[in-house]
């Protein structure tokens, strides 16, 4: 065991062989010659003691090779992400980057934390990159590469309150659901204004998560989010589907053809990207973005970036009078429980948070505090709109020639049989949606609209 020199072109660097198992082990130190003879002298010690771990880091390798080699075994969802963080924040602040292990200390985390934070980084941004590097140096501390971990930093020193995100106005959201933006654009925001969904859930959903069946809405079932993968918070949710939202959906699945060259099948996605010469493939990340930039520029609305349509869908559903705890259970289903959508109350209390959310500022509001409560506890959703009353008239008028419904064939001429059979308020387990599915049925009829009155097949811009 001994220092050894090694003459480099502008410099002398020095090195440790440490003798181990009959053979030599090679550690680079650097220039200095002090710290060679440190830890040739802790090699030794190790060595007597039967401590000696060659191959494995220690207190003495540089935070960058620690770093580098701590990543490297990753395998979190986010650790793609992770490792760019971290080499492009953290590893290319070479002050720290080039300290070793044992030497870092809570001074040096703080500075480089006031560093980052004089930078470009927003406040959220700091700490999600601080937050990895707490994590790196916990897990040195397990593998016993240290002793304490160096990140302490006092109370307030991260702050993660930034710009408070605005909610789009009704007028924003007609606009980027309107016809100014292009067919697929507008499904997509449609679907973001009208469920709150994250924007990778909404690239995950296909047209099998479509469940037109349960009463008094259709169900949206959301298990996963980009090509695949599992959701955020692992919890996957059951959202009540809005009549506008079945409305456009039910146009779509109309028109996804003319798109993508074939029926959608339940596999399907129900917004994919397609790609010069190739298949429907889950839309990413980017293109997510840039189809949300894109819609804005469109219908001239300033863009408040795509998670704005959640803060906006969770606005007014609690401007409508909806609970707001049954509105977090719409968004973010926290204790991670489906709701069966076939039981009364649970649904009816889901359904009755999506109704509330209302952005055609000429239609009357739901009315979310007329729900009534049975001596059962169930509780039942009534919608105060004139557009029941005139759909109602439409059809005992006969204007509309025909009682079948392009979009969804269920609740045409058969709407009028269901809507006799359905309970009555006799019934304490029953649903007062009657009105509802009558104004359903007459909005499906004349899902065109939604496109353009565009029926003839032609594939709009």
């Amino acid at each position: 065991m001994a220092v050894v020199p090694r003459k480099r072109k502008n410099r002398m660097v020095y090195g440790v062989v440490t003798s181990w198992s009959g053979g030599d082990h090679w550690e680079l130190v650097g220039p200095n010659r002090r710290e060679a003879e440190l830890l040739d002298k802790q090699r030794k010690r190790e060595v007597k003691a039967g401590t000696f771990r060659p191959g494995e880091l220690t207190d003495v390798a540089s935070v960058k090779a620690f770093a580098d080699r701590w990543l490297e075994l990753r395998d979190n969802r986010s650790a793609e992400n992770d490792r760019a963080l971290v080499k492009r924040h953290v590893l290319s602040v070479e002050w720290f980057a080039s300290l070793k292990m044992g030497e870092v200390r809570p001074r040096h985390v703080i500075k480089l934390i006031e560093e980052m934070s004089r930078g470009t980084l927003s406040a959220k941004s700091v700490s999600n990159v601080m937050g990895i590097i707490r994590v790196m140096f916990r897990d040195a501390v397990i593998q016993d590469v240290l002793t304490t971990s160096p990140y302490i930093v006092p109370h307030g020193t991260l702050k993660r309150s930034g710009v408070k995100r605005k909610p789009y106005d009704a007028d924003e959201v007609r606009a980027l659901i309107g016809p100014a933006v292009g067919e697929k654009e507008r499904i997509w925001n449609t679907l973001a204004f009208y469920t709150g969904a994250r924007c990778g859930e909404i690239c995950g959903l296909r047209w099998s998560d479509w469940d037109e069946k349960p009463v008094p809405l259709g169900s949206l079932s959301i298990e996963r989010q980009y090509e695949g993968q599992v959701l955020k918070t692992e919890r996957p949710r059951v959202t009540p589907v809005h009549p506008e939202l079945a409305e456009a959906l039910a146009a779509w699945r109309e028109r996804w053809s003319f798109h993508f060259l074939h029926r959608p099948g339940p596999s399907d996605l129900i917004v994919p990207r397609l790609m010069p010469g190739c298949d429907p493939e889950p839309m990413t990340k980017n293109a997510a973005y840039k189809a949300w930039v894109r819609a804005c520029s469109a219908a001239k609305v300033t863009n408040r970036s795509i998670h704005s349509s959640r803060h906006t869908f969770i606005t007014f559903a609690r401007r409508g009078g909806a609970d707001p705890k049954i509105v977090e259970l719409v968004t973010h289903n926290p204790k991670g429980t489906i709701i069966d959508r076939y039981t009364t109350r649970d649904w009816a209390e889901l359904c009755s948070a999506v109704l509330a959310v209302r952005y055609d500022l000429n239609d009357g509001p739901v009315d979310a505090s007329s729900l009534n409560h049975s001596n059962s506890g169930s509780r039942a959703w009534t919608r105060t709109s004139e557009s029941s009353e005139t759909s109602r008239e439409t059809e005992a008028s006969g204007e509309t020639g025909n009682n079948e419904s392009p979009g969804n064939p269920e609740l045409g001429r058969d709407s009028d049989a269901r809507l006799d059979a359905c309970p009555t308020d006799d019934d304490p387990e029953a649903f007062e949606w009657a009105s509802t599915l009558a104004e359903h049925a007459e909005r499906a009829r004349v899902a065109e609209v939604f496109w353009g009155s565009n029926a003839t097949g032609e594939v709009l811009a």
